[in-house]
């Protein structure tokens, strides 16, 4: 599989592998501004996919980076980050929860998935 690009990133859809099912998998770096809800643990809108037809999400990793602090944050809970990504199958957004109140950040989210179109 040589010319599957795995460790390559673009903000254009790529086909990156093949899926257990055979299908191909695509990978598309999201990258954009997020302000969350002011209440703590409750999943906020970040970016709408559903131009995307996803069939099956097989991981989204990222961080954020708040504009009031130099840290970079992964969206992680094992890693103690009080942040994670969510799906929501029916609105078709991919969802931050926050369990800390933040302020205005900065985002970048790498998703690989299926599409119901393949």
């Amino acid at each position: 599989m040589s010319d599957l690009r795995f460790n390559s990133y673009s903000t254009t859809e790529q086909v990156v592998g093949k899926w257990i099912d055979d299908k191909p998998i695509y990978q598309k770096v999201l990258i954009d501004d997020y302000t969350p809800s002011s209440s703590s643990r409750v999943y906020t809108d970040f970016m709408n996919l559903s131009e995307l037809n996803i069939d099956t999400i097989i991981s989204v990793n990222g961080f954020i980076v708040e504009n009031d602090t130099p840290k970079v944050k992964f969206m992680n809970f094992a890693d103690g980050s009080p942040y994670a990504f969510a799906y929501d199958t029916n609105t078709k957004y991919l969802q931050i929860l926050s369990t800390d109140n933040i302020t205005l950040t900065h985002v970048t989210a790498v998703i690989q998935y299926t599409k119901t179109t393949d």
